[in-house]
């Protein structure tokens, strides 16, 4: 007899920060009726309303994460995800399988040079999982509780962010490190980074 297997999920990877996510479990061994259980740590305690579970056929599920379960994708990590085929007893249980929560991650930050224009240079961010809508915040050190200051990026991709920013404000900033926040049903920022100063070293040659 064989109990219910997960094998990889659609999407491979949520965003933090989002809402109403539909998860679709791909596997084996589903049957009508299964319960699923969600968790963020060692327990899978939450279990997901049954009107919120699609049984589309033996190899797959689909799950909405909604109401109270929007929680788990306040903030980077993983959501371990249990299916529970129905039997006349506790159920049969597949193992728990986790999915990637994600948020903003910088790799690297740079100021390249614009040609014919001395006022202004190129903000350059590597990485990964931006998403519309994201701004660029700039703070001083030992000033971490609170921005200095804000910008929306003029060129967003989901590895690549670029915008012009104005010679004089980096110069009046000085020292400091930006990160981005993606915005959604909560901010979700990326940790602190500090930028390449090369090419602006560049400029003020």
């Amino acid at each position: 007899v064989q109990g219910p297997e997960i094998t990889q999920f659609r999407p491979g990877k949520l965003y933090a920060g989002s809402s109403d996510v539909a998860v679709d479990i791909r596997g084996r061994n589903f049957r009508k009726r299964a319960r699923v259980y969600v968790g963020d740590g060692a327990q899978l305690n939450f279990p997901v309303d049954r009107k919120h579970i699609r049984f589309r056929n033996s190899n797959r599920l689909v799950v909405t994460l909604t109401d109270g379960l929007n929680r788990l994708l306040t903030k980077p990590g993983a959501i371990k995800f249990q299916v529970v085929n129905p039997n006349t007893a506790d159920g049969v249980r597949s193992e728990d399988q986790s999915i990637n929560v994600v948020g903003p991650r910088i790799a690297d930050a740079r100021f390249e040079v614009m040609q014919d224009d001395d006022s202004h240079v190129m903000l350059v961010i590597d990485g990964a999982n931006f998403l519309k809508g994201a701004i660029v915040e700039f703070f001083k050190p030992g000033m971490d509780a609170a921005p200095v200051s804000q910008l929306v990026p003029v060129d967003l991709k989901s590895r690549r962010i670029s915008t012009p920013v104005r010679l004089k404000k980096i110069e009046r900033l000085g020292n400091f490190k930006l990160r981005v926040v993606n915005q959604g049903t909560v901010p979700v920022p990326s940790v602190l980074f500090q930028p390449r100063m090369n090419h602006l070293a560049q400029r003020r040659d």
